[in-house]
């Protein structure tokens, strides 16, 4: 090997070398950064998602108050539809029976 070869051996591999190097570097960190981005999108769709189970959580808890609350007013107003339906049942018979006035007074849970 001449000189010359062996000089500009000796100054474009270690240049190359540096080249590739770099190369290989502006690679490895590009992939790394398409991970991270990757990454960030997964970890935000996480949060949504954690979000929107938390949101629905919070929307059965506040639809069973909702529901425990009309079931108990429908239980009380079912008691009082069948007060009422005594008492209309005791007037009619009142009035079957040619009874004179005063009708039958109101049932208690009905004044209260």
């Amino acid at each position: 090997m001449s000189f010359d070869t062996a000089q500009i051996l000796g100054t474009t591999l270690p240049a190359a070398g540096a080249g590739l190097i770099g190369w290989l570097t502006y690679r490895l960190n590009s992939r790394k950064h398409r991970t991270d981005g990757a990454q960030q999108m997964i970890d935000q769709a996480q949060e949504e998602r954690d979000k929107a189970w938390e949101r629905a959580d919070a929307d059965r808890e506040r639809m069973d108050a909702l529901l425990a609350n009309a079931l108990s007013r429908i239980g009380g107003l079912e008691v009082r539809e069948r007060v009422l339906l005594d008492y209309v049942a005791a007037l009619r018979h009142h009035i079957d029976q040619r009874n004179e006035p005063p009708p039958p007074p109101w049932p208690d849970a009905l004044t209260h």
